[in-house]
């Protein structure tokens, strides 16, 4: 039995998905900008694209006696209009590009992914596509497209419904009082449908992030192999720590051969101090072990000459209280200056 996709998606997961590509995106928002923007573009030019216009009729109709079709003035007539026809799209489309960008951004964040310019052969297989376009996905796109062929048809009737007689009436005042009241019909009616284009497109995103999580959504297996591999798979890391171990463990035995003498429990328990007036404030734990490790401290100590001394309460003070590497603290400084002092008269020293 397939488990159920129960189990939010890991951060590995995610930032997986997100190089990929797959990321939640509206194209429906995107567009719903891109119409907004347009708009306020057209309105903050109108007065600029009038002008021109009229300009270029009145030259047009003013030079249309004297123009003689050849070819040659064929392509001039033609580079004149390019060059002016470019004049006024190019603002226009460097900040709908500037729109599409930001729309991206704003959606998604950044995101490179080389594996979605490569060709895949399954955008043409006719039996994928048929399964997409009857999958839950796709039904949910086609009510969207018939919600929005609904929502343009009422809003362009009511507000057209509301302005037919100004319409009508304009006509009587001429030609450009015609066309100005037309104009702002014109110009409101876009507004009210890119406003609810993009009240539509807001829900569009909801759901498209709603249906990215739901797609990245994994099983109990799923989870317990992700955080696997992103925490690091627990036998690799019980090995790493056995290995540490064993170096820690070899440094702190090769520690012993140089220690000042080592306190015993006498068989339980072993640890090895050292002291250095001159580079240390207190004694210094360099090793310390319980049953085999002691024994194996002791032996090395034996080895090297180093004094074992005897002290069952003291070992077991020293081990319970100081990790390796550590001073004693003030409370065990007198035990272990008597101690030392034992193993300095020992040795023939007779500083502490």
């Amino acid at each position: 039995m397939e488990e159920e996709k129960r189990l939010p998606p890991t951060p590995r997961r995610i930032a997986r998905a997100r190089k990929e590509g797959f990321v939640p995106k509206s194209t429906e928002l995107t567009v719903a900008l891109h119409f907004l923007f347009a708009i306020f573009i057209f309105f903050m030019m109108r007065k600029t694209l009038l002008f021109d216009t009229m300009k270029f009729v009145t030259f047009s109709l003013s030079e249309a006696g004297r123009f003689s079709l050849t070819p040659q003035n064929f392509l001039a007539l033609c580079r004149f209009l390019s060059g002016k026809i470019f004049l006024v799209i190019l603002p226009i489309a460097a900040a709908m590009m500037v729109i599409g960008i930001s729309a991206n951004l704003m959606q998604s964040g950044f995101v490179l992914a080389t594996s979605r310019l490569r060709p895949r052969l399954s955008v043409l297989n006719p039996v994928a596509g048929f399964k997409r376009l009857f999958s839950k996905d796709g039904f949910v796109r086609a009510l969207m497209g018939i919600f929005k062929m609904i929502i343009v048809g009422a809003v362009g009737y009511f507000t057209i419904k509301s302005k037919i007689a100004g319409i009508l009436s304009s006509a009587q005042f001429g030609i450009l009082d015609g066309l100005a009241f037309s104009g702002k019909v014109a110009f409101e009616l876009a507004i009210k449908l890119g406003l609810f284009y993009l009240i539509l497109a807001v829900f569009d995103f909801a759901y498209q992030k709603y249906r990215w999580k739901k797609q990245l959504m994994m099983t109990p297996w799923e989870y317990k192999e992700e955080m696997k591999a992103y925490e690091g798979d627990p036998r690799v890391k019980r090995k790493r720590y056995q290995e540490h171990l064993k170096i820690s463990r070899q440094r702190m035995l090769k520690a012993v051969e140089k220690a000042d003498v080592v306190i015993t429990n006498p068989v339980l328990i072993a640890v090895a101090l050292k002291y250095e007036p001159e580079k240390m404030s207190a004694p210094v734990v360099v090793a310390k072990g319980m049953r085999k490790l002691a024994e194996k401290i002791r032996e090395i100590a034996q080895k090297h000459g180093v004094p074992i001394v005897r002290n069952p309460e003291l070992a077991r003070l020293l081990y319970r209280m100081v990790d390796v590497g550590e001073e004693i603290p003030v409370k065990l400084y007198q035990a272990v200056a008597e101690v030392l002092a034992y193993v300095y008269r020992l040795k023939g020293r007779t500083e502490l």
